[in-house]
């Protein structure tokens, strides 16, 4: 690699690539094969901000004194069993439901 990263840089590695007898190339992807690579990463990102949004959740309530186990389950178990008969003040309780 030479130097810095610019346009001069770049054409002049893309001419030696292509120069070069067994240099491979990617196939290009199809409009389907973009989709489902989208689809995927859409997927991928709500499953971390649900994670996120849960461990939130777990520690605003220990706040308040009241500790849920972690993951996925056990946050939903909690807070449908424990927030109705949990007492908080009317801004939290109303934040949570």
């Amino acid at each position: 690699m030479k130097g810095n990263k610019n346009d001069a840089n770049d054409a002049e590695a893309i001419c030696e690539a292509v120069g070069r007898p067994n240099m491979r190339f990617v196939p290009l992807k199809s409009p389907e094969q973009k989709d489902l690579l989208m689809l995927h990463r859409v997927r991928q990102t709500l499953v971390k901000e649900r994670a996120a949004v849960a461990n939130q959740t777990r520690g605003m309530l220990s706040e308040y004194g009241l500790v849920i186990a972690q993951g996925l389950n056990s946050a939903r178990m909690g807070l449908a069993c424990c927030c109705r008969s949990f007492w908080m003040p009317d801004l939290g309780s109303t934040t949570i439901s």
